[in-house]
């Protein structure tokens, strides 16, 4: 395969009527699953945090301790492991069932928060709800854990520190994907309070195309991940929900794809079929162009129909105030 690296990175940006706001950086790879880079734009050996988007990997331990299949979890708990869920009530109930049923209720150590969608949010405080452990985008994930801990038969307490045994069996299963020393890794505390490292953008596309390939290198985890593939298609509301970029590319994908935005303006893509991994950050950490990123990259690969995407947004009265313009 013929190999492209570009050095220009891509740009997004926020064009206010006929002036450019802003501009945001960003630096993305498509890798293939034998480390290939297929093509890049701007530094595709930049070290970042994966925060969120690397939950599909994350949820390996789950499908190949055994957990998964001991305990009954379902192929929407597994779409809801691998989820920054937008704290619907019908996320919110899934988590809370699944929770009941292994007999961790209280188990979550992920922080209290509100739910992440706009109108789920208002509709839980509405309802005169507090923040939550369980509306935190991440309990879905948290609840993958403690089902590890419940099937190993271990203590489940203080699950979010690196050495307790569900966090090592997370840590070895990111390590294997990626192929990289996590013990060299810069390391800092995600969101919900988990570990996370900063590694090689490169390394991360090509685990994502490792995953979906079920070419990791170990008899187990490529089990699992071809499980965790076949749940993830087909419920991308479950990864995330309504509005989302997510769902938006399983509506138009001409191709399987599983994707995955995470926080500070990260977000990856893997194509099924192709075998292929597609990982982006942007330099200034915005969400927003991320989101904007991602659906212009995979229209430009061909594994979506791009056009029906919103690139405008608008005052707070909802009139037209600009547009994102990907260059």
């Amino acid at each position: 395969m013929t190999t492209s690296r570009a050095t220009d990175p891509l740009r997004v940006v926020r064009r206010r009527g006929d002036h450019d706001e802003s501009e945001h950086v960003i630096d993305a790879v498509l890798c293939d699953a034998d480390g290939t880079t297929v093509r890049s734009w701007g530094d595709p050996d930049r070290l970042v945090m994966a925060r969120s988007a690397i939950k599909t990997i994350q949820a390996l331990p789950l499908v190949a301790s055994g957990a998964a299949d001991a305990l009954g979890v379902t192929d929407d708990e597994l779409a809801l492991a691998c989820s920054s869920h937008s704290g619907s009530a019908r996320h919110v109930a899934a988590v809370r069932a699944w929770l009941d049923r292994i007999g961790l209720t209280d188990g979550l150590e992920c922080g209290p928060d509100l739910p992440l969608g706009v109108e789920d949010r208002s509709r839980w405080l509405g309802s005169g709800h507090a923040p939550a452990r369980i509306a935190n985008c991440c309990s879905g994930k948290h609840a993958g854990f403690l089902t590890v801990a419940a099937h190993r038969g271990v203590d489940p307490s203080g699950y979010l520190d690196a050495d307790h045994p569900v966090m090592a069996e997370v840590i070895a299963a990111v390590a294997t994907a990626v192929g990289v020393d996590p013990r060299r890794a810069p390391r800092g505390s995600d969101g919900c309070g988990i570990p996370t490292m900063a590694l090689p953008l490169t390394a991360q596309a090509g685990a994502m195309a490792r995953l979906v390939a079920g070419r990791l290198g170990d008899e187990a985890l490529d089990a699992a991940a071809r499980r965790i593939v076949h749940a993830h298609l087909g419920r991308a509301w479950w990864v995330a929900g309504d509005g989302r970029p997510e769902v938006f590319i399983e509506t138009n994908e001409r191709e399987p794809i599983v994707s995955k935005g995470g926080a500070d303006g990260v977000f990856f893509a893997a194509l099924v079929d192709r075998g292929q991994g597609l990982a982006l950050k942007v330099r200034s950490g915005s969400d927003l162009a991320a989101e904007q990123a991602i659906i212009h990259l995979l229209g430009e690969l061909g594994a979506i129909d791009a056009s029906g995407w919103t690139a405008t947004f608008t005052n707070k009265d909802g009139a037209p105030a600009g547009r994102f313009e990907v260059r």
